[in-house]
């Protein structure tokens, strides 16, 4: 509410959460920053989760972040069972409707439609590194696992969530500039991996979902971001339904299926912490 009422001081303040927030089934309306106003200040989740939203219509682009500016880092976070296909939404995502920042080291097993829809962002003209999806996606004109319409960069991790529609449909990206998808990976159940382009036009590979669910896919996944500043994966065939996820995230089924977590005053702004989307320094 705080940005909504004073968009010039909080759009760019840096938070963190301090706790797991579980919103019930609560509906989202304001999300973090518009184009008007885009975020553009530093949201470091600290591996926690945010849990049962549901996302009312809107025209302005929506998901826990409407829109992110070129200085806006998000980095650490986990978005679970929101449902975001409440009304009709022009430009939706997982994490955000509209990226032109950084997001890092994320994850989202939000269902998401809208008619530019993505499992991480909507749109992306930014930076999408080292993330997943899980979540289920649907766009009447483009639909992707990670991206809905891409024109920036992904690199690093996988989607394993279903992509349906009647557009562009892509298990990375819906579109994308031919230079956009990095390394990648995606369930060889999808069909490829961005609607405009071919195959071997992106750096994504087609797997077997069951492969996915295995060691050996987690050693590609950290082979893969070797000697660069990001999460590691780790697997559990009883966590993340067997899939890696990212390491020190708390995304643990059974913890979710057993309690509901209501922490009180979770997100914290005025947070400094490393710009880099690191945790160094940070009171962990």
């Amino acid at each position: 509410q705080a940005m909504a009422t004073d968009p010039d001081t909080y759009t760019g303040a840096n938070y963190y959460l301090t706790g797991n927030i579980d919103r019930g089934g609560g509906t989202w309306t304001l999300a973090m920053g518009n184009e008007a106003h885009p975020f553009t200040g530093t949201f470091d989740g600290q591996d926690h989760y945010i849990l049962g939203l549901s996302m009312g219509s809107s025209t302005e682009p929506m998901g826990l972040f409407g829109t992110i500016g070129e200085t806006g880092r998000v980095s650490n976070l986990s978005v679970i069972n929101l449902d975001y296909t409440n009304g009709e939404t022009v430009i939706a995502g997982g994490l955000v409707g509209i990226n032109r920042g950084t997001i890092t080291d994320s994850r989202n097993n939000a269902v998401v439609s809208g008619d530019v829809a993505g499992g991480i962002a909507g749109e992306n003209t930014g930076v999408i590194n080292n993330v997943y999806n899980i979540g289920a996606t649907a766009g009447t004109a483009v639909a992707g696992g990670i991206a809905g319409s891409n024109s920036g960069s992904l690199a690093y991790g996988y989607n394993a969530g279903a992509i349906t529609g009647t557009g562009s449909l892509g298990a990375i990206a819906g579109t994308s500039t031919d230079t956009g998808i990095g390394k990648f990976y995606y369930s060889h159940a999808l069909e490829s991996a961005c609607g405009n382009l071919t195959n071997d036009q992106t750096g994504a590979t087609a797997m077997a979902e069951n492969a996915m669910r295995t060691a050996t896919f987690q050693e590609i996944l950290n082979t893969d971001i070797s000697g660069q500043d990001y999460r590691g994966w780790v697997q559990k065939d009883s966590e993340n339904r067997g899939f890696p996820r990212i390491e020190k995230s708390v995304i643990l089924e059974s913890v979710l299926a057993q309690q509901a977590i209501k922490p009180v005053d979770p997100i914290v702004p005025g947070g400094d912490y490393p710009q880099d989307g690191s945790m160094d320094g940070s009171p962990l």
